[in-house]
C-alpha cells in the first residue's frame, strides 16, 4: 500500500494527529495537503454542510478520448430530470417501470 487517506470527524482530531505522528515516525510519509484527487477520483467537500462528493469525471473523459466518443447531446432518460426531492413532482408508475 502506498496511497491512503485519513478521514475522521473533528472530535477525533487529537487521535488522528497521534496516529499520523506514529506513522511518520515509522515510515517515510509525505503529506500532500488538501485532498482534491485520490486514485483518479476527484473529491469535493462541503465542510459547512458535512457533505462529500466522489467524482470520476476525469476517468469518463479519459474513456471518451480513448474510444473517440463525442457526446454532443444529453441522452434521454425514462424519468424526467426535473424531479427534485420534496418538490411535489413524482414519476408515474410507467416512468418508474421504464427506468
Amino acid at each position: 500500500m502506498d496511497d491512503f487517506v485519513l478521514v475522521y470527524p473533528k472530535k477525533y482530531e487529537d487521535y488522528a494527529d497521534q496516529f499520523e505522528q506514529k506513522l511518520i515516525a515509522k515510515y517515510n510519509i509525505r503529506k500532500l495537503g488538501k485532498l482534491e484527487h485520490f486514485l483518479g477520483i476527484r473529491v469535493i467537500r462541503d465542510r459547512l454542510n458535512q457533505k462529500l462528493w466522489l467524482l470520476q469525471d476525469s476517468y469518463i473523459d479519459k474513456l471518451e478520448h480513448k474510444f473517440n466518443i463525442n457526446i454532443t447531446k444529453v441522452p434521454r432518460t425514462p424519468i424526467p430530470t426535473n424531479l427534485v426531492p420534496n418538490s411535489g413532482l413524482t414519476a408515474t408508475l410507467e416512468q418508474v417501470y421504464a427506468y
